[in-house]
């Protein structure tokens, strides 16, 4: 795999960069911290999100990613904005990707306000978030016409490439029964602590392409929650790789996820994390070293996201 640019090629032929700058987590508590401290009813935007996404764009990352239930379409708006005035590239240059959850009841109106408040004309990547639609206040659809019109605004133009998120074998299967187009993209938690290889032997049969998020879980994880051996023979395998390669624990994981064919979403507020982030992309693991995390993860299935819903 070439280390000189990190892409991904989904099977309609749209290139996408393989490292992703997320707004969740982190970001999406930085924005209700500013929620809070904001006077009046009117549009927050938290300039310490804005300024971290900036931050990203100008370290070299091309993909950012989003969600409705982030809340952060409205500074990914603004970096957008602040980045292209400030770098002289075109909106082409880069590849926006959110995802819709309890919009997902009016789709269409859930994404002509998504582009309203990231200021964009289109999304490179739209992702039904959770195949969990019985969370959904209110909601009368099924999964499969969920999908039928995600499906239509991606034929509309609005979206160029559709997916899913925390979708199992099973919920695929649903799509799969009447999807004109099936997902091209389905993200999900992927580490060495949850490789779910049976998911992957399925995305690969069918053409889609898996993103990976929460890749550096292992690195937190504590040892009540995985076994104290495992935990142990992966960090003894991601410091001798450390070791060989001069890079840290976490960069040789997100590393490992690219060369599994991964895009994969990470963040960071650090500016030396974030010149790390950015230098995966510029060395490689041996395949001896690929297969020496695979075993050292593999009996694991720790669920960081999600785990109280069921996924096959």
């Amino acid at each position: 795999m070439a280390t000189s640019s990190a892409n991904v090629t989904l099977r309609n032929g749209s290139v996408v960069p393989a490292i992703a700058f997320g707004s969740g987590t982190k970001w999406y508590a930085t924005k209700q911290d500013a929620k809070e401290a904001a006077e009046g009813d009117g549009p927050v935007v938290s300039r310490e999100v804005v300024d971290s996404i900036k931050r990203a764009l100008h370290a070299g990352i091309r993909h950012l990613d989003t969600a409705e239930m982030y809340d952060t379409e409205d500074e990914i708006g603004a970096a957008i904005h602040e980045f292209l005035a400030e770098s002289g590239l075109e909106r082409s240059d880069l590849y926006i990707t959110s995802k819709i959850f309890t919009g997902a009841t009016d789709v269409r109106g859930t994404l002509t306000h998504a582009l309203s408040r990231l200021q964009l004309d289109y999304l490179d990547q739209y992702l039904l978030h959770t195949p969990f639609i019985e969370d959904i206040p209110d909601n009368t659809k099924t999964l499969g016409e969920i999908w039928a019109e995600i499906e239509a605004v991606h034929r509309d133009g609005l979206v160029r490439d559709i997916g899913v998120s925390n979708f199992g074998i099973p919920h695929l299967e649903v799509l799969r029964e009447d999807a004109t187009i099936f997902p091209l993209v389905n993200q999900i938690e992927f580490h060495p602590l949850l490789q779910q290889r049976e998911l992957a032997e399925y995305a690969k049969e069918h053409g889609v392409t898996l993103a990976s998020y929460a890749p550096l879980t292992p690195l937190t994880v504590s040892a009540d929650k995985v076994d104290a051996a495992v935990l142990d023979a992966l960090k003894e395998a991601l410091d001798a790789i450390a070791d060989r390669t001069g890079k840290t624990r976490a960069q040789v994981l997100l590393r490992w996820n690219l060369q599994k064919g991964r895009v994969v979403v990470s963040t960071t507020g650090n500016a030396k994390r974030l010149a790390a982030l950015v230098d995966v992309q510029e060395f490689e693991l041996t395949e001896d070293e690929v297969q020496t995390i695979d075993a050292a993860g593999e009996t694991a299935s720790f669920r960081k996201f999600w785990d109280d819903k069921k996924f096959d």
